[in-house]
């Protein structure tokens, strides 16, 4: 009942916040006398206060007993408050800042309040790493590289951003070739080839594909040809698709031929005896 007397509660703000521009009472209203979230299993705060005219929340809790988890609980608060209210507005603009919500705690218990107050005090922390604040992040932007720093790097990722950056089929191509003319680890050959078979084919076409392909296979050996190739087999059956398989299988039994691999080795990998090779041989 007290926290549902604007007078008081603005002089609680003003006392615990030790604000310099007071808020007054008619600067608040009742966002919601008893907030529920159904995602925070049905968890209640005493109280939250919106400020009138802005996005900005007080959010009212009462501990009458020590709770540990007060930090993780007050974060659930803050995001779904948050969340409540971007949802309330039909559209954000560019220049509006997101909801602030200001967590004030009203404990009444016996023994001193002992629990951290901010959730980097009870998180884990990497050495060498400064406090990362929630919400906080690391950026890597590949716009503070040139595209020649891009595929020059030996971080394979950074190579595959100049690729995601290629304005058109001839630009990609282009970086394609200069990749594959330095040396790629087993592992991220197996990526690369991946990425242009089935994401890359379309805007590359057939005969750019094809003597990527061809470079990168040139470039790796028979065991990894076969891994590669038996990766994909496993891929389309899990899809669980039967006519799916039978296309696959077709199709990778052509690339084991044009590859030249013996017809043991293609029999062991796609599982099919001599009768359907020699088949396949005449598609």
């Amino acid at each position: 009942m007290i926290l549902e007397d604007k007078t008081q509660v603005a002089e609680l703000i003003n006392r615990c916040l030790k604000l310099k521009e007071k808020i007054k009472p008619k600067d608040l209203e009742i966002y919601n006398s008893s907030f529920i979230d159904q995602k925070f299993s049905n968890q209640v705060c005493d109280i939250v206060y919106k400020k009138k005219g802005q996005q900005i929340f007080f959010l009212m809790e009462h501990q009458s007993k020590i709770d540990y988890s007060m930090p993780r609980r007050i974060l659930k608060y803050q995001i779904a408050i948050m969340e409540i209210a971007i949802k309330n507005k039909r559209r954000m603009k560019k220049s509006e800042k997101l909801p602030l919500v200001i967590p004030i705690v009203i404990y009444t218990g016996t023994g001193n309040w002992n629990v951290a107050k901010y959730i980097k005090d009870c998180q884990e922390q990497l050495s060498g790493l400064d406090t990362m604040e929630l919400g906080s992040y690391i950026i890597l932007d590949s716009n503070e590289y040139t595209k020649q720093e891009l595929l020059d790097d030996k971080l394979f990722i950074l190579k595959m951003m100049a690729l995601e950056k290629s304005r058109n089929s001839d630009e990609l191509y282009s970086n394609l070739q200069e990749i594959t003319q330095k040396k790629i680890e087993k592992s991220n050959r197996d990526i690369l080839m991946r990425v242009i078979k089935y994401i890359y084919k379309n805007t590359l076409g057939e005969g750019k594909t094809k003597d990527i392909i061809e470079k990168l296979s040139s470039g790796g050996d028979k065991e990894m040809i076969i891994e590669i190739i038996n990766k994909d087999r496993e891929m389309q059956f899990q899809k669980g698709e039967k006519l799916g398989i039978s296309k696959a299988i077709t199709q990778m039994v052509k690339e084991m031929l044009q590859k030249q691999m013996s017809d043991k080795d293609i029999m062991d990998i796609a599982k099919i005896d001599k009768k359907k090779l020699e088949k396949l041989k005449m598609v």
